[in-house]
This record gives structure tokens, sequence and C-alpha cells, in this order.
């Protein structure tokens, strides 16, 4: 992993909770630099891919490296995925407070 506070769980539970559609929309998204998105997006890239192949290979690449979950969740939520985002954070809380 890349992101500093992601792991494969936390991944794996995202992608178990969006459709194939969402997930391309997504990748999409996270692809995107500005903190708004500057356009609507599609989810017409990426095809026949899985959906947590797709979220690694963010997390694998230069738009994931050294990035905190904060990044998905935001996407998660501009997507219409706020429920998603919510629980995603919560994960990502509860594992570091109980390494704590």
């Amino acid at each position: 992993m890349t992101t500093w506070d992601l792991n494969l769980r936390e991944l794996q539970f995202v992608s178990d909770h969006l459709t194939e559609r969402e997930c391309r929309k997504l990748s999409e998204a996270l692809t995107m630099e500005d903190y708004v998105l500057d356009h609507t997006v599609t989810g017409s890239n990426e095809k026949n891919v899985s959906c947590i192949t797709l979220l690694l290979t963010w997390d694998r690449s230069e738009y994931g490296r050294a990035r905190s979950f904060h990044r998905l969740s935001l996407r998660l939520s501009q997507i219409g995925r706020k429920d998603l985002s919510q629980k995603l954070a919560q994960l990502v809380y509860d594992e570091k407070s109980d390494e704590v």
C-alpha cells in the first residue's frame, strides 16, 4: 500500500459496497488533482476491471502515493456515496485507535 493510513481490508470494504459503475466513477475521480471535481465523472473508463483492482491500482499510483484515506473519503462523498465515506472514516479511526 502506498497510502499511509489505508490497508487492504479497508479498500476491500469500499470495493464490496460499490456497484461496478460507482467504482469506475470513483476511479476516475481519484485521478483528479483538484479538491473540487472539475467535471462530472462518467465512469466510462476501465471497463471489465474489478473494483478492488481499480482501487489497488490507484493506491499504488502517483495519485495515491503518500495520500491519506481522506482523498478516498472525499471522492466517495463527491460521487454520491457519503454513507460509505462515513463508514470508511469510522473503520480507519477505529483501527488507528486500536493501534494506540
